[in-house]
């Protein structure tokens, strides 16, 4: 869907790529590896909150989080929560939540290289916010009939579940703004730079 994006506007007052110029330069390289970042902490992060900081979760230490494969069987945590948690579906489901969301949010990021969605919103592409919507439905068609739950090894998010995952997926779409910012301002300077060579 996103071979749909229409031409971003000004993309003819960039200055033209050089011949030797690598598909990936070292700003859409940065930009990846930022972003891509983000993605790997948030959906751990929502896994790793489930279970040390959810007043309705264990509230075990991060300590034990990390040592559960040797969790003695008479630990006992927050809410009655024993070792048994560790196999518990809702932390796994909710860090897939997250990044299912994530990546939605960057496919609609990627209608303009630089431009922000303010300026040139995903709706330009319509083929692109179907796919979207088509992706979150599959999502949701698997969380919440009980026999495709099962053989995904999910379950069903509630509200409060979803208000956690938009609560770290959102912030993506303001960290790819700031990125976008920087790279309208990078490629200003190409074109100056361009300028003075003619």
């Amino acid at each position: 869907a996103l071979s749909f994006n229409p031409a971003e506007p000004g993309i003819m007052d960039r200055p033209p790529r050089r011949r030797n110029e690598q598909l990936v330069d070292s700003w859409m390289l940065a930009r990846y590896l930022v972003t891509g970042t983000y993605v790997g902490v948030a959906t751990v992060s929502g896994y790793i909150w489930w279970m040390c900081s959810n007043p309705a979760g264990p509230m075990m230490t991060f300590t034990q989080l990390r040592d559960n494969m040797a969790c003695p069987k008479t630990a006992k945590f927050a809410n009655g929560f024993g070792c048994e948690v560790f196999n518990d579906k809702r932390p796994g489901t909710l860090a897939l939540s997250v990044l299912v969301t994530i990546e939605m949010f960057n496919a609609l990021n990627a209608v303009t290289e630089v431009k922000s969605l303010i300026s040139m919103a995903p709706w330009h592409n319509p083929w692109l916010i179907l796919a979207c919507m088509g992706s979150v439905l599959t999502h949701f068609v698997i969380l919440y009939v009980p026999v495709l739950a099962k053989i995904f090894q999910v379950c069903p998010l509630d509200g409060h579940d979803w208000m956690l995952v938009m609560a770290f997926s959102l912030p993506v779409l303001l960290l790819d703004e700031v990125l976008k910012f920087f790279g309208r301002q990078r490629f200003a300077r190409m074109k100056v730079t361009a300028q003075k060579q003619e």
